[in-house]
């Protein structure tokens, strides 16, 4: 079984496709807020503050892809609130 390649260039431009959706921003909120990325990184756990920098640091490598103007509408236009998806503005 061969697998397709893709470079850097045309995954950045999926995964902006991906954000320019109301679903792929949808989706980018929720994964940022499962990743703790607004959230305090310390912990009196080394091994806890290690997990949530590792955690954080998978939605921070997605999110150097995505344009300005489409993260902005999904980490500030979306926001989880318990069991709801609140849209704002």
């Amino acid at each position: 079984m061969t697998f397709k390649q893709f470079n850097r260039t045309e995954i950045k431009q999926a995964i902006n496709r991906v954000a320019n959706t109301e679903d792929g921003r949808i989706f980018l909120a929720v994964l940022a807020s499962e990743c703790g990325f607004f959230k305090n990184l310390m912990s009196d756990d080394p091994n806890r503050t290690q997990m949530f920098a590792a955690q954080r640091g998978v939605y921070a490598k997605i999110r150097n892809n995505i344009r300005p103007d489409l993260l902005r509408k999904a980490e500030y236009g979306i926001e989880i609130v318990e069991d709801e998806i609140k849209k704002n503005g």
